[in-house]
């Protein structure tokens, strides 16, 4: 499942809040977009080009059409601050799971991450008598 609350998908709603404008970008527009957003691996690339020019339009209403750019904007500049302070956290709990003496031995477990390198030390705690 695609997680749609995150700064990519705000940009992108941002730039172009209507599918039908969305689907007539060039598609070296979109690849640069996406790139500029720290989106470079290929097959993911290719994945969103495709679902972008499959996409269908859930209503075709124009009251709908024309009101729906509006309240994707809205959204976006809702969300902006909440993924903001999330991303301020995680900078500020980088050198703190670092310090932990247990991190590099979660963060060595495969497709632990950084997420839940950061998250395991937490949840099983540090203390071995328990």
């Amino acid at each position: 499942m695609l997680d749609i609350r995150t700064a990519l998908v705000c940009a992108l709603l941002a730039r172009w809040p209507e599918l039908a404008a969305l689907k007539r970008v060039r598609r070296a527009t979109l690849l640069r977009f996406f790139r500029e957003h720290n989106s470079v691996r290929t097959d993911r690339l290719a994945r969103r080009g495709n679902s972008i020019k499959e996409a269908l339009p859930l209503s075709t209403d124009k009251a709908v059409l024309s009101s729906a750019p509006v309240l994707a904007k809205a959204r976006c500049a809702q969300l902006q601050a909440p993924l903001e302070a999330s991303e301020a956290c995680a900078r500020q709990r980088a050198p703190v799971c670092a310090a932990h003496a247990d991190y590099e031995r979660f963060a060595s477990l495969p497709g632990a991450g950084a997420v839940y390198a950061a998250r395991l030390p937490a949840a099983l705690g540090s203390e071995r008598t328990r």
